[in-house]
């Protein structure tokens, strides 16, 4: 209606006969107001209608902002090109530096989460073209990181085909599953070919008939979406050759229960453990065809594709859109090269990256390509370890419920100071404690397979399974189960202490950050009510042992031999020693492994 009312005025009517005046409607609203952008993904941006595809005058994210800390630089590459990014402590604004004075031309961003690096003319960047989320207070976000050891454009190629979640994964993680995404279904995807102001992508529906986006913003994000409001947010960054780092952002909409949940302490870390976890399931599943994938292309000269089928159409036109713009770029490789043209030193840049992160061994040639997701492994690995380090404890406390004297403490006492052990290297990734654990463990499995074979040399044979044998079974069955939990974590402690020796300094002092900001308040209070509940059996019978409380009248006897066994059948003198105070009764009840038939001769 006011558009209609403008055009109505006297004004109007008289620029429009005066077209020397300039001041059309349209000319007058247009700089007044942003042109409404057409998007099939929550996040959107303007892009140059008439740009051509290149790698430059582009946003690069380089970084989550949390993982940037005050005064403290943060290394990392660009096309093989090394960047410092620090974070002033002041004015908590962040800037861009390098191993030469090119780098620290770089314009820097910090928008929604991310930190974002212009690379092109620092004077032309455009921040409209920034990617925005219209709300994203009104959404829950998990950040992951995942670092694989082949080419970005593989990753590209991986996350623009849809097909592949039904055949790949098969349902392997509950998300997928739920959409119906595994290999009976296959022949059910639906995809239509989209273009809208930002990228090109699919529509489609899976066959839960629920609707899917994937849409390619050049140079190197993908996004997945749906009508449910959740999202996906691919941003892929080219480390080096054979290196790339991804930052994936999900978004959870915030409905009521949502919301609720967040509410309540510890829905948001047990949240964000779930999803990485499936994160980095679904990477390790997609690292396996990439890797060969790459192997096949770069090292056999086999070309990208052959014949088409569902959804490779996206794929097609991203290697065309890469084609053309190393062509408009004029360059072979899109590494080690420059917005300007110049070429960065690699000699240089690989000096800038070992004193950047100096390794704790020297490694071979290949270990920077075989490196694979080396941050997602260990955590994986420590999170095992700190599964059986709980279950370790936990047995600990059974074992001891079966120990008939003080020299029965050794097992005990051996699992529960293993499980610490275990706990401390997988917490703070530490090399030394996760080189003792391993002999510490082989020494636990070598003490309880002979503890198993005493108990089953007092059983006599056959006799195990008898009725009146009921206790001894129960023995042999825990302690077969503790070697086997044992054997388990000795083969977990060897790939986790391999591993650690495989990762700089650096990047262990990263991960341990990350696990003390994991481990919150209410999470440490969780664990030491775990830990207090699983020693308070071991404290009780030591306490036990020790006859603190215990009256002057109370008869204290010590036998000879565990476990309790059934005895011989051959005359033996078992000797007891017992003590009792004055006016008091000393009773003893017992049989020959409650046998029908013998005797039982007492002599005080």
């Amino acid at each position: 209606q006011f558009a209609h009312a403008v055009a109505r005025t006297p004004a109007a009517a008289l620029a429009r006969g005066s077209r020397a005046a300039g001041c059309s409607l349209l000319e007058h609203v247009s700089p007044l107001v942003e042109a409404p952008v057409t998007s099939y993904a929550p996040e959107r941006a303007w892009r140059p209608p008439d740009a051509p595809a290149s790698f430059n005058n582009s946003w690069y994210a380089v970084a989550f902002s949390s993982e940037l800390q005050d005064a403290a630089p943060y290394a990392t590459r660009l096309f093989g090109e090394p960047l410092a990014l620090t974070r002033h402590p002041a004015g908590g604004a962040v800037r861009c530096a390098g191993p030469d004075s090119l780098a620290a031309g770089y314009v820097v961003v910090e928008h929604q989460g991310l930190v974002w690096v212009w690379r092109g003319d620092p004077a032309s960047a455009d921040h409209r073209m920034l990617p925005t989320h219209p709300a994203p207070e009104a959404t829950h976000a998990v950040e992951t990181i995942l670092d694989y050891g082949c080419d970005w454009k593989y990753i590209v190629e991986n996350n623009l085909d849809t097909p592949h979640l039904y055949w790949l994964h098969d349902g392997s993680i509950p998300p997928i599953e739920s959409l119906g995404c595994n290999r009976a279904n296959i022949g059910s995807i639906g995809l239509r070919f989209f273009a809208d102001d930002v990228g090109v992508g699919h529509i489609g529906k899976t066959s839960k008939k629920v609707t899917k986006v994937v849409r390619y913003d050049a140079p190197n994000v993908v996004r997945h979406g749906g009508v449910s409001g959740f999202s996906e947010e691919f941003n892929i960054v080219p480390l080096g050759p054979h290196r790339t780092r991804v930052l994936l952002r999900q978004r959870f909409p915030k409905g009521p229960i949502l919301s609720t949940l967040l509410r309540v302490p510890g829905t948001a870390p047990v949240l964000q453990y779930l999803v990485r976890n499936w994160n980095y399931q679904i990477g390790l599943e997609d690292y396996c065809v990439m890797q060969g994938q790459a192997h096949n292309i770069d090292d056999f000269g086999a070309p990208n594709w052959r014949a088409t089928s569902s959804g490779d159409d996206l794929i097609v036109r991203f290697w065309r859109w890469v084609a053309a713009a190393r062509e408009a770029d004029g360059a072979t490789s899109e590494y080690f090269v420059r917005w300007d043209g110049s070429r960065v030193d690699e000699a240089a840049a690989a000096a800038a990256a070992a004193r950047s992160a100096r390794p704790t061994v020297d490694l071979p040639e290949w270990a920077g390509r075989q490196s694979l997701l080396t941050t997602q492994l260990l955590l994986a690995e420590g999170r095992r370890l700190l599964i059986l380090a709980s279950v370790e404890a936990a047995m600990s406390a059974l074992v001891m419920s079966y120990s008939g004297r003080r020299s029965d403490l050794v097992s005990p006492v051996l699992m529960f100071g293993t499980a610490l052990l275990l706990f401390h290297a997988a917490s703070q990734f530490s090399l030394r404690a996760a080189a003792l654990c391993r002999p510490l463990l082989a020494a636990n499995i070598f003490y309880h397979v002979w503890m198993c074979m005493e108990i089953m040399h007092y059983a006599d044979g056959d006799d195990l399974f008898a009725n009146q044998n009921t206790g001894l079974r129960a023995s042999v069955v825990t302690v077969l189960a503790v070697v086997l939990l044992e054997v388990v974590a000795l083969k977990s402690a060897g790939i986790f202490y391999a591993r650690l020796r495989l990762t700089s300094e650096p990047q262990l002092a990263a991960l341990r950050r990350l696990r003390r900001a994991q481990l919150g308040l209410p999470q440490k209070i969780v664990l030491l009510l775990l830990f207090v509940l699983i020693f308070a059996p071991v404290l009780a019978r030591s306490l036990c042992w020790a006859e603190v409380g215990l009256p002057d009248d109370v008869c204290t006897a010590e036998y000879s031999t565990w476990p309790p066994h059934r005895p011989p059948a051959e005359n033996v003198t078992t000797p007891v020693n017992a003590t009792a105070g004055d006016n008091s009764t000393l009773t003893i009840d017992g049989g020959i492994g409650g046998a029908t038939n013998g005797s039982l001769g007492l002599e005080i």
